[in-house]
């Protein structure tokens, strides 16, 4: 799911991410390429975001970060708001 940071977010090592390349590169030294899921990473250790950061993350956010970050809304398809 898409998140953005609305406090400090740090995240335990073991995290899957989807992060853009920019993000990545300063955080290179905390990071492992998922194969085979281009821009996906896994920590290493503990990684931190500041606010307003736009992130993903692959399965469920523990509950006690839920305060930090906000979900992004996804865009509606065409096809939903075409009901008649």
């Amino acid at each position: 799911m898409k998140y953005t940071t609305v406090a400090v977010l740090t995240l335990p090592a073991g995290a899957v991410l989807g992060l853009t390349e920019a993000q990545a590169s300063t955080r290179a030294h905390v990071l492992q390429c998922v194969p085979a899921r281009k821009g996906w990473y896994t920590t290493t250790a503990a990684v931190q975001f500041k606010i307003g950061e736009e992130i993903q993350i692959d399965g469920n956010l523990p509950p006690v970060l839920a305060h930090a970050v906000q979900a992004t809304a996804k865009p509606r398809r065409a096809a939903d708001t075409e009901q008649s």
